[in-house]
């Protein structure tokens, strides 16, 4: 027999599956030495809901698990509950393998300071990256938020293309006065909303979001262009391996109509000769 314990319904049995027997659980917890019941025999896997989402403990030898206490057993179980993707204070599914944004942002920081750039990564930058990750745009939610490892894997696939892109182009990407590369809270829609009021020649750098490891050059054209889209704007993708066959500055500099690169943190526009 034993007290019903604030977990979340099935947490439990997630969490005797991963566990040694109940033996070592008495010997962490100081009740008595390791030998005897196994962990499985507390309990089999439930069969259904139970009252207001708790679980009692079965036990198949009475003393041993009485000796230990209702906190203890708790404190004790709660590494294997989060190991086995139960939220044992909420009764919430967290995910096996679930990443938390802190998590994510020291494992990009760590890709990106190993890159040796030079440029610092501002906070409009892991915020965007986060959100590119999978986290919601409010990180002042006091909401847990979790991605799974298979979403932290992917999004940090994606910005390994980017750092390799950025390294290749380190001379130019580490420019922040002016800032000739938009950081990673630039997308489309943040260069389009830059040029709204700027006249004609001038044109944003910025990181792709749908294809990692190209940078996209944005200039604000004649609305006569005839390459210009419904917003007055020309459009040029430069690859890893166009920046390989020329130099990125050459790529600029010859980018057609384009005569004045736009610092969009300061709203300064520069000619592109300079």
């Amino acid at each position: 027999s034993g007290g019903p314990l604030g977990l979340g319904d099935g947490g439990l049995a997630a969490a005797v599956a991963a566990a040694a027997d109940v033996a070592d659980a008495a010997a962490i917890a100081g009740s008595r030495p390791a030998s005897g019941m196994q962990m499985h025999k507390l309990l089999p896997a439930p069969t259904g809901p139970t009252s207001n989402g708790l679980l009692q403990v079965l036990a198949a030898s009475g003393p041993m698990v009485q000796q230990l206490q209702v906190q203890q057993l708790q404190q004790l179980l709660q590494p294997m509950l989060m190991d086995s993707g139960i939220g044992a204070a909420s009764g919430t599914a967290l995910g096996a393998d679930g990443k938390s944004r802190a998590a994510v942002r020291a494992l990009l920081l760590e890709e990106y300071n190993a890159a040796g750039l030079h440029r610092k990564l501002s906070q409009l930058d892991l915020q965007a990256l986060e959100c590119l990750a999978g986290f919601p745009a409010d990180s002042s939610s006091s909401q847990a938020v979790t991605v799974t490892q298979q979403q932290c894997d992917e999004f940090l696939g994606r910005f390994r293309l980017v750092i390799k892109l950025l390294r290749h182009i380190s001379n130019v990407w580490n420019l922040e006065d002016p800032c000739v590369i938009a950081g990673f809270d630039i997308d489309d829609l943040g260069a389009a909303q830059a040029l709204a009021l700027q006249p004609p020649g001038t044109f944003v750098s910025h990181n792709s979001i749908s294809e990692p490891g190209a940078l996209i050059l944005t200039c604000r054209v004649d609305s006569s262009h005839p390459n210009a889209d419904a917003m007055g704007l020309l459009h040029a993708v430069l690859k890893l391996e166009d920046c390989y066959e020329r130099r990125v500055e050459t790529w600029m500099r010859d980018f057609t109509g384009a005569t004045h690169i736009l610092d969009v943190y300061k709203n300064k526009r520069v000619d592109k000769r300079q």
